[in-house]
C-alpha cells in the first residue's frame, strides 16, 4: 500500500510538472509573438530545448517544435496537392526512409519514426506554409526538384531573414528567384510560423509523464 501511495504521489507531481511545462510554453510563444511580430526564427528562446527545469517538487523538460518548418501530409485534391505530395516523397528519399513510411509508420524502427516526426506532421486540414527561417536543409531541398544544395546553403547562410525581400541579396538571385517563385505555387513561403507543437515531460524520481 505504501509503495502504491508513493507511486501515485510521484505520478501526480510529474503530471503537474508536465502541465506547468505546457503553460510555460504558451507563455514563451505569447512573449515571442508580442516581441518578434511577423518573424519566427531559430535564434528565439522557444527554439532551445529546456531540460531539468525545476517546478515545485518535480522537474520538466520542454521541447517546442515549429510545425511550419515541416511538411504537412496532404490527402486533399485541391490545387497543388500533387506537387506537395511529391515534395514529401522527395524528402523521404533524401532521408532514406521507405516510401511506405507515411502509410504504415507502426512498422518503422524507433530511429525511423523519430526521423519521420522531424520532417512530417499530420493535420486533417493542413496549412501549406513553410517558414524559410526554421525549415531544415532537407525540407528546403525537397520543396522543388530544381532546388540544389548550393541554393539551400545560400538560404541557410542568410538566416534569419526579416522580410522576403532579403532573399534578393542571395548570391545568384537571378537563378534562385525563379525557383522560389515556382516553389510558392504549391507551398506558401513565409518568415513566420503558423503552428507549434510543445511537448513537456514532467518527472519526479523515476516517474515520467508527457503532455503536449
Amino acid at each position: 500500500f505504501l509503495l502504491l501511495t508513493q507511486l501515485h504521489s510521484s505520478y501526480t507531481l510529474a503530471a503537474a510538472s508536465a502541465e506547468s511545462g505546457i503553460a510555460w510554453a504558451e507563455g514563451l510563444l505569447q512573449d515571442d509573438t508580442d516581441r518578434a511580430g511577423d518573424v519566427d526564427d531559430l535564434t528565439e528562446s522557444w527554439a532551445t530545448p529546456m531540460k531539468g527545469h525545476t517546478i515545485g517538487a518535480g522537474a520538466c523538460d520542454l521541447v517546442i517544435t515549429d510545425l511550419s518548418g515541416q511538411f504537412a501530409t496532404d490527402t486533399s485534391t485541391e490545387p497543388g496537392s500533387r506537387e506537395r505530395t511529391q515534395s514529401v516523397e522527395r524528402w523521404l528519399r533524401q532521408t532514406g526512409l521507405p516510401s511506405y513510411a507515411l502509410e504504415t509508420p507502426h512498422i518503422l524502427t524507433q530511429t525511423q519514426r523519430a526521423q519521420l516526426t522531424e520532417g512530417v506532421h499530420r493535420w486533417s486540414s493542413p496549412p501549406h506554409t513553410i517558414n524559410l527561417n526554421t525549415a531544415p536543409a532537407s525540407i528546403l531541398l525537397a520543396l522543388h526538384p530544381s532546388l540544389t544544395t548550393e541554393t539551400v546553403q545560400a538560404i541557410l547562410a542568410h538566416r534569419p531573414l526579416y522580410q522576403l525581400q532579403d532573399l534578393q541579396s542571395l548570391p545568384r538571385w537571378e537563378t534562385i528567384g525563379p525557383l522560389l517563385r515556382a516553389t510558392s505555387a504549391p507551398w506558401t513561403l513565409e518568415l513566420r510560423s503558423a503552428a507549434f507543437l510543445a511537448v513537456a515531460t514532467g518527472h519526479h524520481g523515476a516517474t515520467r509523464v508527457q503532455h503536449w
